[in-house]
């Protein structure tokens, strides 16, 4: 594995723990294949151990709803079933690409999740255009401002590590 993809392996890794941690504070469930799916991914990075994939796909499959009459609650828990499908994708073909991918499949979620926020303060249901000024709200909200900081801390982080072997102790 090159040190760019223990970096993005790193970053991704980290961001979809604090991914975890929100949703399941939300009471939105996480299934244990998915967790442990984490679990097998930080214990590759550290030492180099195989990722099995099995359940993964099937369970994803399961959980996965139809987004079109779907709560947001609902659709949280899809967009960070996409990132870890982008993740499951990473172990079964490789391919930096895939770790953008996550990255990118989580910054998404932050900015529904914020626009979901913003959207519950001014008393918005359905569809909604937001303004230029309301965009721009949800981009310098605290919690996706600081979810693209703890990005980029991460990744800092990790182009300093030499030794892997400890790195999970940075969950």
């Amino acid at each position: 594995m090159s040190d760019d993809e223990r970096v993005g392996l790193y970053v991704v890794l980290k961001s979809l723990g604090r991914l975890t941690v929100l949703l399941e504070g939300k009471g939105i469930v996480i299934p244990a294949v998915f967790t442990g799916l984490l679990d097998q991914a930080w214990r590759w990075l550290a030492e180099g151990k195989k990722v099995t994939l099995k359940g993964v796909e099937k369970t994803m499959r399961s959980t996965v709803v139809e987004e079109q009459n779907a709560k947001a609650e609902s659709i949280l828990l899809n967009m960070y079933l996409y990132a870890l499908s982008d993740l499951a994708q990473y172990f079964k073909e490789g391919g930096f690409e895939s770790l953008e991918c996550v990255e990118a499949a989580v910054i998404d979620f932050y900015d529904f999740y914020v626009a979901q926020m913003h959207l519950e303060n001014i008393g918005g249901a359905g569809a909604v255009v937001f303004s230029a000024a309301q965009e721009t709200a949800v981009k310098e909200d605290p919690v996706f401002a600081g979810e693209l900081s703890m990005l980029s801390a991460d990744r800092a982080f990790a182009k300093k590590q030499i030794d892997w072997s400890g790195v999970e102790s940075t969950r």
